[in-house]
């Protein structure tokens, strides 16, 4: 059988596809989801997403830089979210990653099984030595994930952003490459 990286046990990671803009609007609009993300969008006519996903479909990571923003496809090949890295640093060998499910595949393991896939290719195949990711205090599935995962609580920020209302703090995370390797072990090829 044939090891494809972008595979996990439940979940296949792929580029965003122009066809894919339904599924940032409906993340977009969930509400409660954004707020846990820190970022209530103002509404965007369909046109405008469908070019925002369409831009995206077109980027070429790894080249000018090794950020990526692409899509969580469930057991079935349906799109069940999304995962990005961001704030790639290879000369210090740090990234910032994130993950975010549609509200009907949350709770089934989908984010834990994308975020290893993601967090060992860039481990591995990039060689990046941490990951780290911040999280809002009140988000407590977030919060498990992150710890499930193995990463390391570093420090709190009070007050941090603004949402519903009310200003929250944010949880900082970080975890190594040889922290996740011993954890999660290291691919096929080791």
């Amino acid at each position: 059988m044939t090891h494809n990286a972008w595979h996990g046990e439940t979940v296949r990671l792929r580029a965003i596809e122009p066809s894919d803009w339904t599924v940032f609007r409906d993340i977009w609009l969930d509400t409660e989801a954004a707020q846990r993300q820190w970022l209530v969008q103002l509404p965007r006519g369909d046109e405008a997403i469908r070019k925002w996903v369409e831009e995206r479909s077109l980027a070429t990571p790894g080249r000018e830089s090794d950020e990526w923003h692409g899509i969580i496809e469930d057991p079935e090949g349906q799109a069940a979210g999304e995962v990005m890295t961001v704030n790639c640093n290879l000369r210090d060998g740090v990234f910032d990653y994130g993950v975010g499910l549609l509200s009907a595949y949350r709770g089934r393991g989908y984010a834990f099984d994308a975020a290893r896939v993601l967090l060992r290719y860039y481990f591995e195949e990039r060689r990046y030595g941490k990951a780290q990711c911040a999280v809002a205090d009140f988000n407590e599935q977030s919060l498990r994930l992150q710890r499930r995962l193995g990463f390391r609580e570093e420090g709190r920020r009070r007050a941090a952003f603004f949402t519903g209302g009310e200003s929250f703090g944010e949880v900082i995370f970080g975890i190594t490459a040889e922290e996740f390797a011993a954890i999660h072990g290291r691919s096929v090829l080791q």
